[in-house]
């Protein structure tokens, strides 16, 4: 029996409109409903123009750790926060 719980992801990254593609062509291949999902557009001194994406979706606990995974090894993306799943993990953009 899969046991699924609704988990909210926090996404950091660079505006770039392929990085949000291959995103939620992360939760596709996985056949993750998305929920819910909120893009904001956020102005820092130092990296310029990011977004900020929140993502609600259903998956089980191990899904959701590949997601992070998979998510933290796309170039354009700064940081992820699972709620729920533990700390924040975060890559040093170069």
């Amino acid at each position: 029996m899969r046991v699924s719980n609704q988990q909210t992801l926090t996404v950091l990254m660079k505006r770039r409109e392929e990085v949000l593609l291959r995103i939620t062509g992360l939760f596709v291949r996985r056949s993750l409903e998305i929920e819910s999902l909120k893009l904001e557009c956020k102005v820092t001194p130092n990296d310029g123009v990011l977004w900020h994406m929140t993502v609600t979706a259903r998956a089980e606990e191990r899904e959701w750790k590949q997601l992070i995974l998979r998510l933290l090894k796309l170039i354009d993306v700064l940081s992820v926060n699972g709620s729920g799943l533990g700390a924040a993990l975060n890559r040093k953009a170069e």
